[in-house]
């Protein structure tokens, strides 16, 4: 992507279509326990593969995430994003009970180490908000054991659902006025995630993308890297790909006239673009969703 040009035609937007990051995101639960901690236990720093959120049904205590110092009591509610150094102690005369889950967060196919980056690392819903909170926690521990389709796709349900609330309280908090602290992550990227959704079809360098956020190319790939899990040249094609795969499913476009919507200007180029990303052809997968339909 440096100095090259991705070519494209008019762009197309849907009613639907806000270019949320958040949309293009799949959670997939892992593991889930709820944990009555002995008086004597304190988690040793310690960094994890994948995400975690805690629910803290009762007790108090201390948790540091990536070196910063949160109060944990009954009712609250701590993030813990993947690859971020943390570690927790409570006090022995109020043990720690809480729920732990573990989950992996996909943007577009790919692991997102900066997923839940947006989002402050402690909150503290409301008291019927957080029963919904635990509700989930419970359905997800219940089906997360079990490896059948259905019990799969119970627990990843069940961890979206929970994501979906938390979301909604800081968005809440948010309007109310209220700062919180974040990790560094895809918030420094909403303008350039933005950008692409509204630009997609057009022609994008990576020195374009950089300068909406006003870093170095270098530095934006980083970012990218970290945040998203693709650098941001397989995040635009991922996302017009998306965009391809929507016009195929609801438009009688021909195969060439969807490729140069999407941002590719030679039909060619898009087909083999489309192969190695979806395992087929934009025709052979627009006959298999008309079959599936």
């Amino acid at each position: 992507m440096h100095g090259s040009l991705i070519r494209g035609a008019a762009k197309t937007r849907t009613a639907n279509d806000d270019g949320d990051f958040w949309s293009d995101i799949a959670l997939v639960a892992l593991r889930a326990n709820l944990h009555i901690c002995e008086p004597t236990w304190r988690l040793e720093p310690r960094v994890l593969p994948n995400h975690q959120v805690w629910l803290i049904v009762s007790g108090s205590g201390r948790l540091a995430v990536a070196g910063t110092e949160h109060s944990l009591r009954s009712g609250a509610v701590a993030l813990i994003p993947q690859a971020v150094p943390h570690w927790a102690e409570h006090d022995p005369r109020s043990p720690l009970h809480c729920h732990v889950l573990h989950f992996e967060a996909r943007v577009l196919g790919a692991q997102a180490p900066g997923a839940l980056a947006a989002l402050p690392s402690l909150l503290s819903p409301e008291p019927e908000i957080m029963q919904e909170l635990v509700a989930a926690a419970s359905v997800m521990s219940r089906e997360v054991g079990y490896r059948s389709p259905d019990h799969v796709l119970l627990a990843n349900a069940a961890i979206t659902r929970l994501f979906g609330l938390l979301w909604s309280v800081d968005a809440a908090l948010r309007r109310s006025g209220h700062v919180s602290t974040v990790l560094p992550g895809h918030t420094r990227l909403a303008p350039v995630l933005t950008y692409i959704a509204d630009h997609f079809s057009n022609p994008i360098t990576l020195a374009e993308l950089a300068l909406v956020v006003g870093v170095s190319p270098t530095h934006l790939c980083h970012l990218f890297r970290n945040a998203v899990g693709l650098s941001p040249f397989q995040y635009l094609q991922r996302y017009r790909m998306r965009r391809a795969r929507d016009l195929l499913e609801t438009t009688d476009l021909v195969v060439a006239d969807i490729g140069r919507r999407v941002g590719f200007s030679d039909p060619a180029y898009f087909s083999r673009a489309f192969r190695r990303l979806e395992g087929m052809t934009p025709s052979q997968y627009r006959e298999l969703r008309s079959t599936v339909a």
